[in-house]
């Protein structure tokens, strides 16, 4: 449920940075703290050349907020990011209406 917005987190620091989408990824994670929002970058997991401190202060500056992402911010080398709950909810019910009974079904140990 979370995917679209990870990958446009990914995709907005991919093209600030330079950085390939698929490292972003693996660099998107939820914050220690709930206040600092909902997904945090470790901008160091990037191995962006300077000050990681500088880099998420640059880059935090560049993203822009949009239907997904409704705030950013940093504080020291992560950048934190709030998403949009409207929208987290607009998607999920969309999925388990797509997926109507079968919604949370899991056959991972059928056979077994």
């Amino acid at each position: 449920m979370y995917t679209s917005f990870k990958e446009e987190i990914a995709r907005q620091i991919s093209a600030l940075s330079g950085v390939q989408t698929d490292k972003v990824l693996e660099a998107i994670a939820p914050p220690r703290l709930a206040e600092h929002g909902d997904f945090a970058v470790a901008i160091p997991r990037l191995r962006l050349p300077g000050n990681p401190a500088a880099n998420a202060t640059d880059l935090a500056n560049r993203m822009e907020k949009n239907e997904l992402l409704t705030a950013i911010s940093c504080q020291g080398p992560f950048i934190n990011i709030f998403i949009n709950k409207q929208r987290l909810m607009q998607l999920t019910l969309k999925q388990v209406f797509e997926a109507r009974e079968t919604f949370g079904q899991n056959k991972s140990g059928e056979g077994k």
